[in-house]
């Protein structure tokens, strides 16, 4: 417990400078962190209570609208660390008398926290659902503490474990050189590991298995890619994937009974549906365009998508005519749509191409990230496609999610995966409540 009581000074250091309880009137910030690490109970369990109600607040914001995002600020802190608190809500109160351990200094109460503080922020200890254990929580609370000028400044990719799939199983794990303690044991759990890759094979029917080879274990920090999917060649020549699983944003989502990984996964499985070899041509791709595009790379894009039978030309290939892209293309980026999508990603970054592209358009995309480009756009949808209802609006997001009904097998792995959520009552309940108006924040009705 000695150990647990220095991560937990270390990570007051670094919450303690980022205002993380700056907006809480009649309350001496420095007094509260002195205090936690004095070990008084009191401004523990304060300092539990107010990451409880933060990262609460911020998940939901974070699923709000851009414009909304924009103008409503829940902390001077940086995200990365406000979300961190549901790991500190879980790791502190731990420490509480109420919860039967306390600090090994716990009679030590230095009265910073008591009087009208404590009586606003009643204890809480942990109960079964939030039953991580302490030495792992706290685990993660340093790591978002540590790498907190890290997360602004940028995250990186790390590899930390490729595993080769034999008979749809974990087969040679091929282990990543990590310097870093905390990576080093992730790389060591391979029950994590097992736990991503089954969900995986619960939410995806058999007959898809068989198109995975490799599954990589690979982080980039908390809330940057969840998961992704790509092609182990780039033309034609097979339809073998492999599917990267984020291991930080996986265990944080495991711990908060979170839907974004399922969720995820099931956005990874609408590429693959999308993207396979009889869908699009990989033999005639496309050029890539952004804000660093030429004129010549403009010109040589339209000259490339001359060639193209079907018309249709996206940078992983020609859409195969009659593919799911291909009529989704057709229905709903054709003309105006493509061309407004074009001068955006030539003049901006691809994030702010999109974010421009939905504020305009916010009726027309099921959310901010599938005004990224018609990829991304059909793999959200067919994410709300599997998860809600079928939707009653008028709206072009809401005949985007209709799309997929046309087809029979779509239906039939919907089926099947809504039959193994788990939660999918839960989620037909809160799904029949939204109105064609909020799909673009409508991670705000899950409930975590």
């Amino acid at each position: 417990m000695v150990e647990g009581s220095t991560l937990i000074n270390k990570a007051v250091d670094a919450a303690s400078g980022s205002g993380f309880l700056s907006d809480i009137p009649d309350i001496d910030a420095r007094h509260v962190f002195e205090g936690a690490r004095a070990g008084d109970r009191t401004c523990i369990d304060l300092l539990a209570r107010e990451a409880d109600l933060k990262s609460r607040a911020v998940w939901a914001v974070n699923a709000q609208t851009p414009s909304l995002k924009k103008t409503l600020c829940i902390l001077p802190a940086s995200t990365t660390l406000v979300r961190g608190a549901q790991h500190v809500r879980k790791a502190i109160p731990a420490y509480s008398s109420n919860c039967g351990t306390g600090l090994p200094d716990s009679e030590n109460s230095t009265g910073r926290c008591s009087g009208s503080i404590s009586a606003r922020h009643e204890p809480r200890c942990l109960n079964k659902r939030e039953g991580r254990t302490l030495v792992k929580s706290i685990r993660m609370l340093v790591l978002y503490a540590i790498f907190l000028g890290y997360s602004l400044a940028g995250a990186q990719d790390v590899d930390i474990v490729t595993y080769q799939l034999a008979n749809d199983e974990l087969g040679e794990a091929e282990i990543h050189p990590v310097d870093d303690e905390y990576y080093q044991s992730l790389q060591e759990d391979a029950e994590l590991h097992q736990r991503i890759w089954d969900l995986f094979k619960d939410l995806v029917p058999e007959q898809y298995w068989g198109w995975f080879v490799t599954f990589e274990i690979v982080t980039d920090d908390l809330d940057g890619s969840l998961a992704s999917v790509r092609k182990t060649t780039t033309d034609g020549s097979s339809n073998e994937w492999v599917l990267s699983a984020d291991i930080v944003d996986a265990e944080d989502a495991f711990a908060s009974e979170s839907p974004e990984l399922k969720n995820t996964l099931i956005h990874e499985l609408g590429h693959v549906l999308t993207l396979a070899t009889d869908q699009i041509d990989w033999d005639n791709p496309g050029i890539p365009l952004d804000n660093e595009s030429t004129d010549e790379d403009v010109s040589d894009f339209y000259f490339f998508q001359e060639d193209c039978a079907s018309g249709f030309l996206i940078d992983e290939g020609c859409l195969i005519e009659n593919s799911y892209m291909h009529l989704y293309f057709q229905a709903f980026w054709q003309q105006e749509v493509f061309r407004e999508h074009l001068n955006l990603i030539l003049e901006y970054s691809s994030e702010e191409a999109a974010e421009r592209l939905y504020e305009a358009n916010e009726n027309n995309y099921v959310s901010e990230y599938a005004a990224t480009n018609p990829v991304e756009d059909i793999a959200e949808s067919w994410m709300f496609f599997v998860i809600y209802e079928q939707a009653s609006g008028g709206s072009i997001k809401d005949a985007k999610v209709n799309f997929f009904y046309q087809f029979d097998e779509l239906v039939a792995v919907r089926d099947y995966i809504r039959s193994n959520l788990g939660d999918s009552d839960s989620m037909d309940d809160v799904a029949t409540a939204i109105q064609s108006a909020s799909w673009g924040r409508i991670k705000v009705d899950f409930d975590r």
